[in-house]
């Protein structure tokens, strides 16, 4: 999803860097890799039960498909990259958001008073400001009173800028 400008976006699911590794949650990337269920048939170990997935692009598609972070807790959900090429993933049933290094190695993690965080993504005028969407659909009637907050927009201070997304015709 980059531009000639090297711009990134990310939706759906897959973030995309400024050279081309593309980071996806879950299946998402390993499906656009051939990988999944067939990873024992190709020699490689099993996929975690949660997993964030790297792949390297060239012209667009996928060439190589690498584990960029196992999940502890929670499945990781909706990730974007910040301007210093980081990967931030949400957590569904995690409690927060995580803020991996271009290696993959955790930096940070920001908790959250609701357990399914589903996509963060940056905005305001200078994209410093973090938006952290969240889901109440699945929570039980004990959960929902005990998370009141589930299915809001939180914002906060990342302490570092996004970078702009950009428009796609389609």
């Amino acid at each position: 999803m980059a531009d000639e400008a090297g711009s990134i976006g990310c939706e759906g699911g897959i973030a995309e860097d400024v050279v081309g590794m593309a980071v996806g949650v879950d299946d998402i990337a390993d499906r656009l890799a051939g990988a999944g269920a067939h990873r024992g048939e190709q020699g490689l170990a099993p996929a975690p039960a949660a997993a964030v997935w790297a792949s390297t692009l060239e012209d667009g598609r996928v060439v190589a498909t690498r584990l960029f972070a196992e999940i502890d807790e929670g499945y990781p959900d909706g990730p974007c990259v910040d301007a210093e090429g980081c990967v931030w993933v949400s957590l569904f049933a995690g409690w927060g958001v995580r803020r991996y290094d271009p290696s993959g190695a955790l930096m940070q993690t920001i908790r959250f008073p609701v357990a399914n965080i589903t996509k963060i993504a940056f905005g305001g005028p200078d994209l410093r400001t973090a938006y952290a969407a969240t889901a109440a659909k699945g929570l039980s009637s004990e959960a929902h009173t005990q998370q009141p907050l589930a299915g809001a927009l939180f914002a906060f201070d990342p302490g570092v800028a996004g970078i702009p997304g950009v428009l796609a015709q389609v």
